[in-house]
């Protein structure tokens, strides 16, 4: 999206984007969200489910300026939307049972869209349970592909109905360090 944006941008005024999203809550599955001058005050709610006392890490924050960003340099291609911080990974990481209870926990707490921006090579039963429920409840799901320049995609990205996402460098092409597939 943002690469499309970068080429089709004309001179001429500049567009107001600051409603776009509003009212809808997405999802970030991740690392957790940090305080940030990019979000506006209330826009991020919080839902820490690794519960370890140890401060965010900062890829959660990332993902999330990238979806609602409100701050010059940092844009956001949604920044009307809300933030549902669901806290999943730590500093060792995550795992599959915390990846379908954090799916879950945002489905209770009423997200329309669910960004997960980690995977692995293994299927799991659990996980695959949940995303179904998303996609049965009309959820949109959006997954990373991986980061490891293989020719499968991750799993949660590589059910069927999730919305996969590649890397792409400045010139709009594939990244070398993306996984892609079907």
């Amino acid at each position: 999206y943002a690469v499309f944006c970068l080429k089709k941008k004309k001179a001429g005024p500049e567009v107001n984007r600051s409603l776009w999203g509003k009212g809808v809550t997405v999802a970030v599955l991740d690392s957790g969200v940090a305080a940030h001058p990019a979000f506006t005050e209330g826009q991020v709610m919080h839902v820490d489910l690794v519960n370890d006392g140890r401060p965010f890490e900062g890829h959660g924050t990332a993902i999330a300026s990238l979806i609602v960003g409100s701050v010059d340099g940092a844009q956001g291609v949604s920044p009307g939307a809300g933030i549902l911080d669901v806290r999943i990974a730590g500093a060792t990481g995550s795992d599959s049972f915390l990846l379908a209870r954090g799916i879950m926990t945002a489905l209770d707490r009423g997200a329309q869209i669910l960004n997960v921006s980690m995977g692995s090579y293994g299927d799991s039963p659990v996980v695959a349970q949940a995303i179904s429920e998303a996609l049965r409840r009309g959820v949109v799901v959006v997954a990373a592909a991986g980061n490891d320049g293989a020719a499968v995609k991750n799993w949660p990205a590589a059910y069927p109905g999730v919305i996969s996402v590649s890397g792409v460098d400045a010139s709009g092409q594939l990244a070398y360090y993306s996984n892609s597939g079907e």
